[in-house]
């Protein structure tokens, strides 16, 4: 049974549940349930503060009573939440939007800094990606937003084929630096992979009378990028150039690639 100071205590301390709940507001659960959950630990807050280690540490009655109610509005929030979290990280991740100074989360909190770094950005990805099941109005109601994106396999597929050829293209530019400067800018040129600065007209010409053996120079490339010089799309131009083409066909690519660079679109595959 409380007593009647507990019970005073307990009414003075209510809108701070309340506040804590409402700061907590979700799609998963409805903002009653927090309330309830807020208003409960509350009471067990002040009910157990007197037999409570924090008492006898002299923690303050108040601060007791909200660690325990963060603690209670984090657990029922967790086990509602779509993305399955680790008790102590999903704690910590609501914990560390309570502080606007990130060396003052992780004294307050017993974290390093770069441990709060890493939970603000899991918490801001988690709110990005979950707010497209947040309800938005439609004309027939309340749709999920996310319902009208690709779905999750297909969104990876996606995310999963640009990564293999961004790799692909990495691989390929580190492979072509290893080549000498003429070779390099030529097959820069040649596969659409800008790999120097002070990229000169005049070295794509051939003005300073070198001559670029191309099928010599994509075998170095593969071997140097761990490709099978047999099969793949890394040479994308017609078999049988040989050695070299003719100065015309080089003119005319490096005006294509000008213009291509002066229109503002992309060359790197």
């Amino acid at each position: 049974m409380l007593t009647a100071e507990q019970q005073e205590t307990i009414l003075e301390l209510k809108p701070v549940a309340y506040a804590l709940a409402k700061k907590r507001r979700n799609p998963w659960v409805e903002l009653a349930d927090l309330v309830g959950t807020a208003y409960l630990a509350l009471v067990e807050a002040v009910a157990d503060y007197p037999a409570s280690d924090a008492c006898k540490r002299g923690v303050p009655l108040k601060a007791y009573a909200v660690v325990n109610i963060k603690s209670q509005l984090s657990e029922m929030i967790r086990k509602q939440f779509p993305i399955k979290i680790s008790k102590n990280t999903f704690r910590n991740m609501w914990a560390v939007q309570d502080y606007k100074d990130t060396e003052a989360a992780a004294k307050e909190l017993g974290l390093t800094v770069s441990q709060i770094i890493s939970l603000r950005r899991l918490a801001n990805g988690l709110k990005q990606t979950l707010s497209l099941d947040a309800p938005i109005k439609d004309t027939e109601g309340m749709i999920p937003f996310g319902e009208s994106l690709p779905g999750s396999q297909d969104v990876e597929a996606e995310v999963l084929d640009r990564l293999e050829r961004e790799q692909t293209t990495k691989t390929i530019s580190e492979a072509i630096m290893k080549l000498g400067r003429g070779k390099r800018n030529c097959l820069s040129l040649r596969l659409g992979v800008f790999c120097e600065d002070d990229f000169r007209l005049e070295e794509v010409f051939d003005v300073g009378g070198y001559r670029l053996g191309v099928s010599k120079a994509l075998k170095k490339v593969r071997a140097y990028a761990g490709m099978d010089d047999k099969g793949g799309n890394f040479d994308y131009s017609r078999r049988g150039d040989g050695k070299g083409f003719a100065q015309q066909e080089r003119k005319q690519r490096a005006a294509d690639f000008w213009d291509r660079l002066e229109a503002g679109e992309e060359v790197i595959p």
